[in-house]
């Protein structure tokens, strides 16, 4: 594509300057000018196509690749289903059970707040903004460690292990709610 970019503005200022090359001599000098100009014209139309083809070409990368990091955040497709309720997959089971997802949903329910007066997926919400927000900050060095080992070591951004505990510990307070 540099290349290309290259060449376009190499023809454009030949034909720049083979325009007003061959208008000057021949015409009267307003004319020239004119065709001098349009020639300029011409050359800063051509190499802003190129810029401006070139920029948006950067963009789109930069989208796509913002566009798989939000979906890696928000989705955490491989280990939460997306319906509702949201469930654990077979891999969110097998996640949950490595980093001990419903010890730390029980140690850290404190946290919380008191969500027992609010509707399921009012507690599911809560849960999943707690987990993804504000865990990590509340996790002691142990338990923070422990999760980012697994993350690390297993190719997950951190906030999927979160999501993982946030819906684990929905499941513990929704149970507890229907025992009491």
């Amino acid at each position: 594509m540099k290349l290309d970019n290259f060449w376009a503005a190499i023809i454009g200022v030949a034909a720049y300057w083979t325009l007003w090359f061959l208008a000057r001599p021949s015409v009267k000098d307003s004319i020239s000018d004119e065709i001098a100009f349009s020639g300029f014209v011409s050359l800063v139309i051509c190499a802003s196509h190129f810029r401006l083809s070139d920029l948006i070409d950067m963009v789109n990368e930069r989208v796509e690749s913002l566009a798989n990091r939000v979906g890696e955040i928000d989705g955490g497709q491989e280990e939460v289903e997306d319906h509702s309720p949201r469930a654990l997959t077979e891999k969110g089971r097998i996640l949950s059970k490595a980093v001990n997802a419903k010890d730390l949903a029980t140690k850290y329910r404190s946290h919380l707040g008191s969500v027992n007066t609010k509707q399921a997926y009012d507690i599911q919400e809560a849960c999943l903004a707690f987990a993804e927000l504000d865990m990590l900050e509340a996790l002691d060095d142990e338990d923070s460690r422990a999760v980012k080992k697994y993350a690390y070591e297993n190719g997950k951004s951190v906030e999927r292990v979160l999501r993982v505990i946030g819906i684990e510990m929905r499941d513990m307070i929704l149970a507890q709610r229907e025992n009491d």
